[in-house]
């Protein structure tokens, strides 16, 4: 019986030692990436003209909000033993929602953004198409 309860606290602090580690990286790099994407796409000219723009913008604001809000809360409980969704009800059930919404509306305008990429791609191709016949 002892073992099994030394292996289970075992398995609880290699789950915190990967929250800290790999999902405070995860935080700081999908947050940087987002807002730079963002910036990216908003800010240059050449970027700013393009059809699939406003969708990666979009989708990275998405991709923010569903990372941010989604492991936030594990990795603050281990940093300090406090657990925002304990705390208020209303942030429990806000969370949960905005959570799954924004990764809904991330994923939604990635598939998007590649279908309209492709409908460009087929009308590039079947218009090139049509001309090297034409032109015979």
């Amino acid at each position: 019986m002892s073992a099994d309860i030394d292996r289970a606290r075992y398995l609880l602090s290699v789950a915190d030692m990967l929250y800290k580690t790999v999902g405070s990286m995860i935080i700081i790099i999908s947050t940087i990436g987002n807002l730079l994407n963002c910036f990216v796409f908003s800010c240059i000219p050449a970027l700013n003209k393009h059809p699939n723009a406003l969708f990666i913008i979009a989708a990275s604001v998405g991709s923010l909000i569903f990372i941010d809000i989604g492991l936030i809360p594990p990795v603050l409980k281990v940093f300090t033993g406090i657990t925002p969704s304990n705390l208020s009800l209303f942030w429990c059930k806000t969370s949960t929602w905005a959570t799954y919404s924004a990764g809904c509306f991330s994923l939604m305008c990635s598939c998007f953004a590649i279908k309209n990429t492709m409908a460009t791609i087929n009308y590039t191709y079947s218009c090139s198409i049509n001309d090297y016949f034409d032109s015979n």
